[in-house]
């Protein structure tokens, strides 16, 4: 039961993870700055946890 919620979780962030990119991409650098602070709080989230999840 664990292992499913550890696999959705990471298939819900690394999703976040890559609509943030490419909404980055497509809006580019004028992007709203709650916009951008979101991918950035999404991609440190992924990779605390994969760190976490790999440990």
């Amino acid at each position: 039961m664990i292992e499913l919620i550890k696999l959705i979780l990471s298939l819900m962030i690394s999703t976040a993870l890559v609509i943030g990119v490419l909404g980055y991409i497509k809006f580019g650098f004028g992007a709203a700055p709650w916009y951008v602070s979101m991918c950035l709080g999404a991609a440190i989230g992924a990779t605390y946890y994969l760190l976490v999840s790999i440990a």
